[in-house]
C-alpha cells in the first residue's frame, strides 16, 4: 500500500475531544481489555465453498481449451498433489486482462486409490477495488483432479485497476509457493504492496497441507487502515494484527526500525528462556516483521533546516515509531515423560501495543509481552534427556516459566495543546518453578521471582516561570 511520507493527519486530531479511545466498540470494559489491532479474520464460508468445486463438473471457459493456462492446469494436475498450484495463482492474475469476464478451467484425474489418497487442498483469494469490484479467484485440487475459477462481479475494471491486481500475480505465486515447500514459509509481504486508490483489500485464505492428517491453514487480510494474518499447523498456531487507522502516531523510519529490532530482540530473548522451537519462532517474527514494515512515515524535512520542532513531532519521537500490534504465537504441547504426563513442554508469546487518549489532555502508548513456558531438562547435561517409564532414566529438571512486562508512555498537553510532559513506566515480574527428580523422586523444588518497576517523568514545557525582581536576588 502506498502512504505518503509525511503523513499529514495532525496529532490534533487524536486529541479531538469527540476521538474516543483507539478502539473498534465504546464498550469501556471491552476497551480494557481489547486492543484496538485486532481484526477479525473469522471468514468461515470461502473456503468450503471453494472446495465444492469439482473438475468433473466444470464448464471449461470458451476458447481455454488449449491456452498455454489450459496445458499449465494439465500439466500440474498430474505432477505431485503438493504442486498442484504452481505456476497457477501467477498465470490467472495476469491473464485476468485478456478474460475480463472471468476463467473457469479444470483437468480430471483418474480416481486414486485408498492407500494413495492425498488430501484435498484449496486456496480462495479476494481483491476489492476502491470502485467496488470484487475479483475472486479459488482453486482446489481434490481426488477428482484440478479446477480454477476466477469472477469478477460488481462491475466492469478499469485498465488500472486489471494492472493494479496483475501487479499482485508475482507475490500471490511467492506465498503459494512458500506454503508448498517442504520447509514451508510465509511470504506475504508483496500482498501488501499495492495502490490503494485503485485497490482497496485483499484477503487470502488456505489450505496446503502437506498429508491427510496434516494440517496448514493461512488466513492474511491487508487494506489501508489495517493488517492481519494467522498460522496454524499440527505444531504452531499463531496470529498477528497490525491497526493502520491513526498515522498520525507513526514515527520515522529510523524509529520504526529501532523498535523493530527491539520487539525481535525481546522474542529472542524469550525463545531463549522458554527453550521455545527456533523454527517456529522465527517464522512468526519473519511475519510479524513484514505486517510492521513499509506503512509509511513521519520524517522531518531536514532540507527546511527546521530548528524548531512542530508539536506532531515531539509526540510522534516520544512514542515507539510503530502502528499499533497485537501478536500471539503457540507451539502444541508435547508430553515427553510418560512417567508424569501431566508435566508437558510448552511455549506461548504474546505481544500487543495501544494507544489511546484517557482525557484531552493525555495520551498513552503501552506496550506488553508475556512469556509461559515449560521444558524439561537433564541435570547432566552432557547425557540427552530421554525419559521412560524406567526409574533410572527420571534425571531432570522440570522448569516452568511465567514472565510479563509492560512499558507506558504518557503524554501530558497543556491548554494549547502543546506536550508538557512525558512520563514513562516499567514494570517487570517474572517467576521460575524448577522441579528436580532424582531416580523419579522429587529432591527439591525452588520457586524464583523477580519484580522491578520504574517510573520517570521529563517536563518539556515550564508552565509557569517565576521571577523574583527583589534586588540582590
Amino acid at each position: 500500500m502506498q502512504v505518503r511520507s509525511p503523513l499529514s493527519t495532525t496529532i490534533n486530531s487524536l486529541l479531538a475531544p469527540r476521538v474516543q479511545p483507539l478502539q473498534a466498540s465504546q464498550n469501556k470494559t471491552a476497551a480494557a481489555v481489547q486492543s484496538s489491532a485486532i481484526v477479525s479474520l473469522n471468514n468461515t464460508t470461502t473456503l468450503p465453498a471453494v472446495y465444492s468445486l469439482n473438475p468433473a463438473k466444470t464448464v471449461n471457459t470458451a476458447g481455454l481449451d488449449h491456452s498455454q493456462l489450459s496445458i499449465l492446469i494439465g500439466t500440474n494436475v498430474r505432477g505431485a498433489q503438493a504442486d498442484a498450484f504452481q505456476g497457477l495463482g501467477k498465470a490467472l492474475l495476469e491473464g485476468l486482462k485478456d478474460h475480463p469476464q472471468g476463467i473457469t478451467l479444470s483437468a480430471t484425474v483418474e480416481t486414486q486409490g485408498a492407500q494413495e489418497r492425498q488430501p484435498d487442498r484449496a486456496v480462495a483469494l479476494n481483491i476489492t477495488t476502491a470502485s467496488g469490484i470484487n475479483v475472486s479467484l479459488g482453486m482446489t485440487r481434490n481426488q477428482n483432479g484440478l479446477v480454477v475459477e476466477l469472477k469478477t462481479a460488481g462491475g466492469e475494471l478499469t485498465e488500472d485497476e486489471t494492472a493494479a491486481i496483475a501487479g499482485l500475480a508475482d507475490a500471490f505465486q511467492s506465498t503459494l509457493d512458500g506454503l508448498s515447500a517442504d520447509t514451508p514459509s510465509l511470504n506475504v509481504q508483496g500482498l501488501m504492496n499495492f495502490d490503494s486508490t485503485l485497490l482497496k483489500a485483499v484477503d487470502l485464505q488456505t489450505d496446503v497441507r502437506k498429508d491427510a492428517d496434516s494440517l496448514q491453514s493461512l488466513k492474511f487480510h491487508a487494506d489501508s487502515s489495517a493488517r492481519a494474518m494467522s498460522y496454524q499447523t499440527d505444531k504452531v498456531a499463531f496470529d498477528l494484527s497490525t491497526d493502520l487507522s491513526h498515522p498520525e502516531t507513526v514515527g520515522s523510519y529510523g524509529q520504526q526500525q529501532q523498535a523493530l529490532a527491539s520487539w525481535a530482540s525481546q522474542l529472542d530473548s524469550a525463545r531463549a528462556r522458554g527453550q521455545g522451537d527456533k523454527n517456529l519462532i522465527d517464522m512468526f517474527k519473519n511475519s510479524f516483521m513484514a505486517l510492521n514494515s513499509q506503512y509509511g512515515s513521519n520524517e522531518v524535512d531536514n532540507r527546511l533546516n527546521i530548528i524548531t520542532r512542530t508539536n506532531d513531532n515531539v509526540v510522534q519521537e516520544n512514542l515507539s515509531g510503530l502502528a499499533d500490534y497485537s501478536a500471539n504465537f503457540k507451539q502444541a504441547d508435547k508430553s515427553p515423560n510418560p512417567f508424569r504426563k501431566d508435566e508437558r513442554d510448552s511455549f506461548a508469546y504474546s505481544s500487543s501495543q495501544r494507544t489511546e487518549r484517557e482525557n484531552a489532555g493525555r495520551l498513552t502508548q503501552k506496550t506488553t509481552a508475556h512469556l509461559q513456558a515449560s521444558y524439561h531438562q537433564a541435570i547432566d547435561k552432557t547425557v540427552p534427556l530421554a525419559l521412560t517409564l524406567e526409574a533410572s532414566s527420571q534425571n531432570y529438571s522440570y522448569h516452568q516459566i511465567d514472565d510479563r512486562s509492560s512499558t507506558e508512555t504518557a503524554l501530558a498537553f497543556n491548554e494549547k495543546g502543546e506536550v508538557k510532559s512525558v512520563t514513562q513506566a516499567a514494570e517487570k515480574h517474572n517467576v521460575e518453578t524448577v522441579k528436580k527428580y532424582n531416580a523419579g523422586r522429587l529432591i527439591e523444588e525452588t520457586r524464583t521471582p523477580y519484580d522491578d518497576e520504574q517510573t520517570s517523568t521529563r517536563a518539556l514545557i515550564v508552565d509557569h516561570l517565576r521571577v523574583d525582581h527583589h534586588s540582590g536576588r
